[in-house]
């Protein structure tokens, strides 16, 4: 019998060397179950403590049985310009580092070392459709790289308002067609991002559409793939906090066969 506790908890680990931050759901560890899991990217942004107002309209939407208990495991990145980026790449301003272009190196610590210690360790919903990873700017980049390259692993994508302004991306994603393991997209972007900006970041929502578009051209419909666009949305850490739990609802919340088996479709 499930618990009438509301609230998760949350843990933190070292992981090689990092702080490794892990959020179980309510029912945790009191109902035979197991668990979808989110790998958040920018971890701190989302899950620093329970009384995040992400966490906390997560767990709203878990009372009102519109989105599955979850666990959120987030990992501090090292340098999250070189880790979020799929390949280098030159600044965008004299102030900042080059952008490193570790992605694939990042990714294949959460594929083949973190999620392993991860599953082997918690209750988890090992699969694709069970399995996700979500992010904001270049956690929203990162997020979207690694559909394509790990199709087989990661079958919900958040992506709030990704860099999609980045150098190459959507060429790249034009010419890696992605393999159809019945994933779900979520991207949201707001129409405020890049105005103003004289860097290739002016280019933020017509990218964004650019990506959207090359995912629906290669087959992903409105049951799988949604885009949001934010009325005088701009490119701020708030609206990012306020997407994370609308991201989670669109990519987990709408199969209830699947999360909910008691429950009739509506």
């Amino acid at each position: 019998m499930e618990s009438s506790r509301e609230r998760g908890s949350l843990e933190q680990q070292v992981f090689q060397g990092r702080t490794l931050t892990v959020y179980t759901p309510p029912s945790y560890g009191l109902a035979d179950k197991r668990y979808p899991v989110v790998y958040v990217n920018d971890p701190s942004d989302y899950m620093d403590t329970v009384t995040n107002l992400a966490v906390v309209r997560m767990e709203e939407l878990f009372r009102e049985r519109k989105l599955p208990e979850l666990i959120l495991v987030g990992l501090e990145p090292d340098e999250r310009l070189d880790e979020y980026t799929p390949w280098p790449a030159k600044a965008l301003v004299e102030s900042v580092k080059d952008f490193g272009g570790y992605g694939k190196k990042y990714l294949d610590l959460i594929v083949h070392e973190l999620k392993p210690y991860i599953d082997g360790r918690y209750e988890t919903l090992a699969g694709p459709a069970g399995t996700a990873m979500i992010g904001a700017s270049l956690g929203g980049l990162i997020s979207m790289f690694a559909a394509f390259e790990h199709p087989a692993v990661f079958g919900r994508i958040g992506s709030i308002s990704g860099s999609f302004w980045y150098e190459g991306i959507t060429e790249y994603m034009r010419g890696h067609m992605i393999a159809d393991e019945g994933q779900r997209f979520y991207m949201y972007v707001g129409d405020q991002e890049g105005v103003g900006k004289k860097t290739i970041q002016s280019a933020m929502m017509a990218r964004t559409r650019q990506a959207y578009a090359l995912l629906a051209d290669s087959g992903f419909n409105g049951a799988r793939l949604r885009l949001v666009i934010g009325e005088g949305g701009h490119h701020l850490v708030p609206l990012f906090v306020e997407q994370f739990p609308e991201a989670l609802k669109w990519i987990f919340g709408m199969d209830t066969n699947t999360f909910f088996p008691d429950t009739e479709r509506g």
